[in-house]
Order: structure tokens, then sequence, then C-alpha cells
């Protein structure tokens, strides 16, 4: 069995569902190294074994569906509705947008680069943020059901986008924030962003290395520790008539 974050096989192969067990026999090799200089590229993403199939691949499908194999079941589910309704680009860019996966070509690929909107097709804190507002805009009332409505939908979607450090950071941030009020505590922003980072070096210690984890949670301190009081400096120095219309502008350009 192996946990595979990429599987090639020829297209007799198709229709696998999260949950069926594959069987070959396989040459497997540590990604330790890539032309003799050791890396941590891989082992930072949680793939900790290459292995090439030598022999003829054996599939069992999965009796029923698995519950830890849900979120993945449903992403599948939302990729094949979309392809149905949608054109070929922009069923691409539904399911970057919606599920993490990223199918989009190499020319729509360059123009988001070009335009500085990448991150807007790589399921993060961002998507995270606004599936939150939402559910608290939905149920309005904060209460103990409500608050535990939220945080299995939030975590839900995380492992629906493959759970990346910056989806998961949200999770734990938005978490927290919807439980401090009811138990009579404040949220402490830097605190809850250390807990998350913990919790993802318990589950991997090597994703410290991954240049996604150092700047996701980098860039959420920047806000946390320079942004927001920078926000609230420019905020007071404007004038009190022009507050409304400006304080956007101003917050956006704090953030960045």
């Amino acid at each position: 069995r192996a946990d595979s974050r990429g599987l090639y096989l020829p297209p007799e192969y198709g229709g696998l569902r999260p949950g069926d067990r594959l069987e070959t026999i396989a040459h497997c090799t540590r990604p330790a190294e890539i032309r003799g200089r050791e890396v941590l590229t891989f082992r930072a993403k949680g793939t900790y074994l290459f292995a090439k199939s030598s022999g003829k691949v054996e599939i069992t499908p999965a009796k029923g569906l698995p519950l830890r194999y849900a979120p993945l079941y449903l992403a599948l589910q939302v990729r094949n509705t979309i392809q149905k309704l949608y054109s070929e680009q922009d069923a691409a860019v539904l399911q970057a947008l919606i599920t993490g996966r990223n199918p989009i070509g190499d020319e729509d690929t360059a123009a988001l680069s070009r335009s500085g909107l990448s991150h807007v097709v790589a399921v993060s804190g961002m998507h995270v943020s606004f599936l939150a507002g939402v559910l608290m805009f939905l149920l309005r009332k904060q209460r103990a059901s409500t608050a535990l409505v939220q945080i299995l939908v939030i975590f839900f979607f995380a492992a629906m986008t493959g759970n990346g450090p910056g989806a998961i950071r949200a999770a734990i941030l938005c978490s927290a924030g919807l439980v401090a009020p009811l138990i009579g505590r404040k949220t402490d922003p830097v605190t809850s962003l250390s807990a998350a980072l913990l919790l993802l070096l318990l589950q991997n210690p090597f994703s410290i290395a991954g240049v996604g984890l150092q700047l996701s949670f980098a860039s959420t301190l920047g806000i946390y520790l320079v942004g927001q009081p920078l926000n609230r400096t420019l905020y007071d120095a404007l004038p009190k008539q022009g507050r409304r219309l400006t304080a956007i502008p101003v917050s956006i350009l704090a953030v960045s």
C-alpha cells in the first residue's frame, strides 16, 4: 500500500476511486538525493519513497466508502461534475479554485503568473477564510453547536483540497477564533498560528523545509505583527469624515 502523491498508470486503469487497493511489485528508491545532492523537497511534501512498478498492477475495489476517504471522494465527484458542465478551460480553473487540484494549462498558468494571481487557484487560507465568512453569515448566531458545525465544515474542506499547509493553518486559526468567545477567552493570533505550525510539524517534521509553508506562515505572521498595527496607525490618522470610504483601501495597503 502507498499513500501516493503521484501515480502514473495506463488508460485501462481508469476509474479508480479513493480507498481502492493497488498491489504490484515495485522498485523503491529514497527521494533524499537528486543527482548526488541531498534535498528535502519531496520529504517536505510527505513523499518518502519513489516506487517504479515492474509488474502487473492488481486493483482491489474498496468495499463501500471508507470514512477517511469521504473528503477525497466528494472532491472527485465535484471535479467530475465540473467537467460535465463547463468547457475544458473553464473547468480547469474551477477545479483549481474549489478542490485544490491544478489541471490548468501552461498558457493560463503563465497568464496568472504574469498578473500575480497564481495564489487564487491554489487553495490556501484565502479560500478557507471565505468559507468561514460565508458560514458565519449563514449561521449568524454564535453558539457551541454552530461553531462545531463551522469547524467540521472548514476541516472537511481542507481535507478535500489535500490538507495543504495554508489550508490547515487557516482552518486552525478560524477554529480558534470560533471557540475562544464561547469559552470566555480572547483569541491570540500568534499563539493560534504557532499551534497550527506545531500540528503540521508533528505530522511531518520535514515540512518546515517547504517554501510554501515558510511563505504561508511568514506572510500571516507579518500581517499580525506589522500589517494590523500599521493599519490601525493609518486609520487613526485619517480624517473622521472620510474614514468609511478609505478604510478598505488603507487596510489593503497596510497588508500589502
